[in-house]
């Protein structure tokens, strides 16, 4: 039926039961009427005939509305039935979302639910096959609590708007189930509006839609402004780091790949004998390779070269050596330089002299042709006949590159809607090469940065290649990237030419980074960060440093400082030799006191304080990565002077801050040494239970606890030791969160036949940002309700701090906060936590009055709503505290604060 049918018959419908109403009031009123008037006078007939009116009225609007109830139960009833249906046809997928996603799927489900909520949630997923089985097991999940998630697909999105596609999508849906004997717009707009159907859009990024510059906020923003209107509960996936800066608190981040995903995207099977000394080394080299994809934020896609394992003999140390060589390439090089290796190999890359030397290869030649295409009709993908048609005298040749670029797997070939598409493999690839083909269509410069920063990066390269004069275009393309605040494109660029060529060395000087770092915004710098090669200039590192110490401390958000600390304790050998000599004045410095928590206001503190602060994040990676005694030593000389911090007495000890800085960076460390499979040096694990059984601070102890686990999930010999310190720390703390922190892990050890690398990650989280933002990942219950009130707590004392007010007053409600074996009062006690932020604080320590605003560890909604519909979470505090927990969250998922 076409769409003007489709109106005209849902118009009579309407027309029809307004009909009916109307005559059924009409024929009550004329018999009450008639009946008036046959027994009494003109007075009783009035009377009667208002009787008669009302009543009719009554009966009319409840038969009205038991029809349109029964038509929407019955509309419902039946898109849960075919919904169901289909969802049984793709059992398999389901299941493999039900081991993985399912926590996150649950609480996507429960804050789309809530009509209290906005009614959208963003999924930041990388754009492959994986969107779809989430899509499916997010909509198995809704329809287990009476939802009707309809997806709205890659075909769906062909040839028309995303509002078009959404509505003409749902209403399909309704009109699949059979539901035509009611107004098919009412009963889309009551079920909608009754949270009862949901949009699930495969990708806001969809193929069809013009590519706008990957991390430019405004598109995307227009776009989700433009789905709200239509009315309809919409959760929609888009690219990892796209978000729109005012959705944030919507978002929901789905878990990087982990050691299995990449084991099965090479062909390996994932589980094997635990005592295959083989099949643990090719499990060490996965996870070895997963955690570099995990430190820099990429996702499976960029080691496409894995895939070759597939071809690779049969032999398990072959394949673990495989997979190591890619995750050492991938740090050495980063991704762009690492994932466009093999275009090299084709000769789609090419200097002048090369090009003399030998043709292009049918590879190249379909390459730069697919290429071209994408640029001119700014699509992602396109119709294999298309492409053909387009190259009417060289199909042979064509058909010939196509099918030596699929066996590359550069691009694949895809069957949608009755059509044979090409696309690539990588869309960092696909990006790349299109900025590659605007130097070749004589495009002026900087005409790829549209489409994002690897296209930009692929033009780049593109007119590097082609240059004859490579100093000067180099020097106008640090110009451009500065002015624009580029810095990962200029560094992605810089490595692509180092590795493509022994004739080109660009240099990045230290002017430039400046200049560019201060043009860029803080997603940027921390992806810029985030990509840089294991070994960067040693006037980079310098820099960088200067961004963890005064002056430059201020200016640098925490986030991206710790994004900063995190590169330069994995750094190794280059860190400690650029700054080594600096972190030894520094803690010289700091043994001359003065970095007291009352003294904070003071120049010495100001010098030293937060540097200290900051080294205490980096040097205990540096001392693993590195394994410079020296770095150990000095690494004892930080924890003897740190630890314990001080109380809120007005003592000479340092300020608990570097205390709780020093933690981080040993639980850094600690992850750092599982994500490369080794074991921690002696001298370190000695420092670690100093640290655990020295420190001061309760947030201190949870996190040293934290790295003790990770180390035994390498080396099962310290398991012992986590034993012992939970057992030591619980008689000597009586902090709650300890208390059930404790629980859980010797709970968990006392699993039987325990393999803690396996179960791991259910009770420490890597980085609490990033747990916040995907919905607490596969962590257990009561690690959720732990993060929670521990992540409520810490964002009091920040928001304390920023108030201002009477600063000795300030600095000792944080420090008793951070140091006391209580929770504050609002986190103890409902009746507290329901006066919060209405009243003055109540507990004594002064933190709950005046706490709006953003937070340095925003907690995201569908965080909120995780831990509000696993009711285990809240029971793990107790009852009391569970319901002071439980009145938080829920003005966490309403975003009544940061």
């Amino acid at each position: 039926m076409t769409d003007a049918w489709a109106s005209l018959f849902e118009l009579s419908q309407q027309l029809t039961v307004r009909l009916l109403i109307v005559l059924a009031v009409g024929l009550l009123v004329g018999l009450g009427s008639l009946s008036a008037a046959m027994t009494g006078g003109w007075l009783s007939l009035g009377a009667d005939l208002a009787v008669n009116v009302a009543a009719s009225a009554v009966v009319a609007g409840t038969a009205v509305a038991g029809f349109l109830l029964s038509t929407r139960r019955r509309a419902l009833r039946r898109m849960l039935a075919l919904r169901r249906a289909d969802l049984a046809a793709a059992g398999e997928r389901n299941a493999d979302l039900r081991s993985h996603q399912h926590a996150q799927a649950v609480a996507i489900a429960a804050q789309i639910r809530d009509r209290r909520s906005q009614g959208v949630v963003l999924v930041e997923a990388a754009p492959d096959g994986s969107r779809g089985a989430f899509l499916q097991g997010l909509s198995a999940v809704m329809a287990d609590r009476q939802m009707v998630g309809v997806i709205v697909g890659e075909d769906d999105l062909q040839g028309q708007s995303l509002v078009e596609a959404v509505t003409g999508a749902v209403r399909r849906t309704v009109q699949a189930a059979g539901v035509e004997d009611a107004p098919l717009g009412r009963t889309v707009e009551d079920l909608a509006g009754r949270r009862q159907v949901v949009a699930l859009i495969e990708g806001l990024d969809g193929p069809d839609q013009p590519v706008s510059m990957q991390f430019s906020g405004s598109s995307m923003a227009d776009r989700l402004e433009t789905l709200t209107l239509t009315g309809i509960p919409i959760v929609a996936l888009l690219e990892p780091g796209s978000t729109p800066s005012k959705w944030h608190h919507i978002r929901v981040r789905l878990p990087m790949a982990g050691p299995e995903a990449v084991l099965t995207f090479a062909g390996l099977p994932p589980h094997l004998p635990p005592d295959w000394v083989a099949a643990r080394a090719r499990l060490g080299a996965a996870r070895r390779l997963a955690g570099s994809l995990q430190l820099r934020g990429l996702d499976i896609r960029t080691v496409g070269d894995a895939v070759r394992v597939r071809r690779q003999e049969r032999n398990d140390t072959i394949a673990a050596t495989t997979l190591d060589q890619v995750g050492t390439e991938l740090s050495d090089n980063g991704p762009t330089a690492f994932a466009t290796q093999r275009l090299w190999d084709i000769g789609f890359l090419r200097t002048p002299s090369r090009s003399l030397r030998r043709k292009q290869s049918p590879a190249a030649a379909a390459l730069e042709r697919l290429g071209r295409h994408l640029l001119t009709y700014e699509r992602k993908q396109v119709a294999l006949a298309v492409l053909l048609a387009e190259n009417g005298a060289e199909v042979s040749k064509m058909i010939t590159g196509l099918a030596e670029l699929e066996h590359l797997v550069i691009v694949e070939r895809i069957h949608q809607g009755g059509e044979v598409l090409i696309r690539f493999a990588e869309p960092l690839v696909r990006e790349f090469v299109v900025g590659v083909c605007v130097v070749r269509a004589r495009l002026p410069f900087a005409h790829a940065a549209r489409r994002g920063s690897p296209a930009l990066v692929g033009e780049v390269v593109g007119r590097m290649l082609d240059s004859h004069r490579r100093d000067r275009t180099w020097q106008n393309v640090l110009e451009q990237t500065a002015n624009d605040g580029l810095l990962t494109c200029a560094s992605e660029a810089a490595s692509v030419l180092s590795r493509l060529t022994a004739m080109m060395r660009p240099d990045l000087p230290a002017a430039w980074l400046a200049k560019a770092w201060d043009a860029a915004d803080d997603r940027e710098r921390a992806t810029f960060v985030r990509r840089l090669p294991a070994r960067i200039h040693d006037d980079h590192v310098r820099y960088l440093w200067r961004r963890l110490v005064p002056p430059l401390f201020v200016r640098t958000p925490h986030q991206v400082r710790r994004t900063i600390a995190r590169h330069l304790g994995a750094a190794g050998d280059q860190a400690w030799d650029c700054l080594g000599s600096d972190w030894r004045k520094l803690i010289e410095h700091g043994r001359d006191g003065g970095l007291a928590w009352h003294q904070r206001h003071t120049s010495t503190w100001k010098a030293y304080g937060s540097a200290l602060a900051s080294l205490g994040w980096l040097l205990p990676a540096v001392a693993l990565t590195s394994g410079s005694p020296e770095a150990c030593r000095l690494l004892e000389r930080l924890t003897g002077l740190a630890v314990p911090g001080g109380g809120p007495e007005t003592t000479p000890e340092p300020d608990i801050g570097i205390e709780i800085s020093l933690a981080e960076g040993t639980k850094d460390m600690a992850y750092l040494a599982l994500v490369r499979d080794e074991p921690l040096p002696d001298v370190l694990v000695r420092q670690l239970l100093v640290l655990i059984s020295e420190s001061r601070s309760w947030v201190s102890q949870i996190l040293g606890l934290q790295a003790l686990v990770l180390a035994a999930a390498v080396e099962n010999v310290l398991i012992g030791a986590v034993v012992s310190c939970c057992r030591t720390v619980g008689r000597r703390s009586a902090h709650p969160l300890i208390l059930r922190y404790i629980d859980l892990v010797l709970r968990t050890l006392d699993e039987p036949d325990l393999r803690l690398n396996n179960v791991v990650h259910r009770i420490v989280w890597p980085d609490d940002t990033e747990a916040l933002a995907g919905a607490g990942g596969n962590l257990a219950p009561e690690a959720l309700e732990v993060l929670a009130s521990a992540t409520i707590v810490l964002n009091l004392v920040e928001a304390r701090i920023r108030r201002g007010g009477d600063r000795i007053s300030a600095q000792t409600a944080r420090v008793k906060a951070l140091v006391e074996n209580d929770v504050p009062g609002c986190l103890s006690s409902p009746l507290l936590a329901r006066a919060f932020g209405r009243a003055p604080c109540a507990c004594g320590l002064g933190l709950c009055d005046g706490v709006r605003g953003g937070a340095v560890r925003p907690m995201s909604s569908a965080f909120a709503y995780r831990c509000l519909c696993d009711e285990d979470v809240t029971k793990a505090a107790g009852y009391r505290q569970g319901r002071a927990l439980t009145l938080h969250l829920e003005r966490i998922a309403r975003h009544e604060y940061g």
